[in-house]
């Protein structure tokens, strides 16, 4: 089996990789907009989409013992944007950064 460009050490294929993503917020930190790159799959010709209802949120923290470097804190967010699509996305509350995981 051909390496991969995304895993050359394994041979395997990453899946689901997060994407930084710019996103607009409103006064309380929560996204109103998100730009979306041109993409049959996001249904969407590289734009930004209105946020139009947070489904979910949650907060994850982990991998503390390891050290600032590896810590994870994120802020994940379920949202329905006009289209009707669903975006999993989250705020990497150590770099500040937003990052689409899925949708």
């Amino acid at each position: 089996m051909p390496k991969s460009k995304d895993d050359r050490s394994s041979g395997m294929k990453i899946l689901n990789t997060p994407r930084v993503i710019k996103v607009r917020t409103n006064s309380t930190g929560n996204p109103t907009a998100i730009y979306m790159p041109s993409s049959a799959q996001l249904r969407s010709n590289g734009k930004w989409v209105n946020v139009i209802k947070v489904e979910n949120l949650w907060k994850v923290n982990d991998e503390w013992w390891r050290g600032a470097d590896e810590e994870i804190s994120r802020l994940y967010y379920v949202l329905r944007i006009d289209s009707g699509q669903q975006i999993t996305m989250f705020l990497d509350l150590i770099t500040n950064k937003w990052h689409r995981q899925s949708g």
